[in-house]
Order: C-alpha cells, then structure tokens, then sequence
C-alpha cells in the first residue's frame, strides 16, 4: 500500500494495535474449570487451574493423551493473555511498512532480532502474523474480533505451518473459532472450534463449571 508522509509510522502504528490486544492484568486472580477435548471420535477430560501467577495445572485427567492435550490448549490460552509490554517483547526490533495485497491493510515488516518476520494491521487490530517460532513458520490470518470494552479478542481466524528448510511443506489450513465469556472483571475463553481439511486434526475444546480463583 502507498504510505503518505503524514501517516503514523509503522512502530507506532503496530505498538498501539499490539497494546489494544486483550490480556489479563497483574490482579487476575487465576480460575478453575473442568475441560473437554474431543478429537477423532474420542472425548477427553480434565480438571483444570490457572494460577494467578499463569502457571497451568491439571488433574484428574481420563488418560495420557487427554493430559498432554489439554494442558496443549490450556497453555495456548495462557500464552495469548499474558500481558508484556511492548519493550520487552519489541524492544530489539525495527519496525518499517512494506507493500501490502490489501489496501485495507498495512503491511508491518520486521527488521532486527526477529527480521522476517511481518504483520499486517487494520483498524488498530493485528489483522495478520508471520512469525518464525523454533523452526516453524506460523502464519494466523485474523478474521473476526471480539470487543472486551478493554481490548479485543480474535474470534475466527485461519492458521498454517510451513518449515523453512523445506519449501514446498505448508500444512493445511486449520479455522478457529473461539467463544468468550466474563467473569467477574475478566474474560475467559470458553471453547475452541478448530476444523481442517485434514479431520485428525479437527477438534472441539471446552471449559466449564469456571469459577474465579
């Protein structure tokens, strides 16, 4: 897309989308649920904590498997609500716009400490991420947002992954949908959808009988 001299530049513009994302602030008090995986026909199930400190326990889990899967998502969970600043996250990078395919859509290309990396930002929302995370490459194409009144939440969004080493892998396409709920002063996310043209690895995940630490 064409950058006129009067537009914001390209860190601000994706500090101020990155700082409007919802996260749980330094008083969460952490929660308990009961949560269910089900995948390729089977159901799974744990008790499940999260400390104030964010730390993920499980118990009561029905198998080996229903373990490591819940406890997959429950840190995916985490890892998305943990508030960092945007210093500490960005600090050794450098931000600056490339050509987007979307004019709706500006195109933040990252230089530095994590160059090759790029998102795009619309609407003060982060609309787009390519990221290198240990070997793999994840790209997440964001297509509806929730709006917490303190920040927003993405509700359907398109996932791949691809490996640098071998060009010519890309995984299929996994869809995401994910629900939220309050409570108390807090939103928690409630269930996850993920469908793919490869169905082993579609699922349905769900949190209930939550309760606020």
């Amino acid at each position: 897309m064409t950058i006129t001299a009067e537009r914001i530049d390209a860190t601000s513009l994706f500090q101020a989308a990155y700082e409007n994302r919802y996260t749980w602030d330094a008083n969460f008090p952490g929660f308990t649920a009961k949560a269910s995986i089900t995948q390729n026909g089977k159901t799974h199930q744990a008790d499940v904590s999260i400390a104030p400190n964010l730390k993920v326990t499980l118990a009561n889990a029905n198998s080996e498997e229903a373990e490591k899967a819940i406890h997959g998502q429950m840190q995916e969970i985490v890892i998305h609500r943990v508030h960092r600043k945007f210093a500490d996250v960005h600090g050794k990078n450098e931000f600056s716009y490339g050509d987007a395919d979307n004019t709706d859509e500006a195109l933040i290309v990252v230089g530095g400490a994590a160059s090759g990396d790029r998102y795009k930002v619309k609407d003060n929302i982060v609309s787009m991420v390519h990221r290198h995370i240990h070997g793999t490459v994840v790209t997440i194409n964001v297509l509806s947002t929730f709006d917490t009144g303190k920040g927003y939440l993405p509700m359907d969004y398109d996932s791949t992954y691809a490996k640098p080493n071998d060009p010519s892998y890309i995984s299929p396409v996994q869809h995401h949908h994910d629900d939220y709920a309050p409570f108390g002063d807090y939103f928690i996310m409630t269930a996850r959808t993920v469908t793919c043209d490869d169905a082993a690895q579609s699922f349905e995940f769900q949190l209930s009988d939550i309760k606020l630490a």
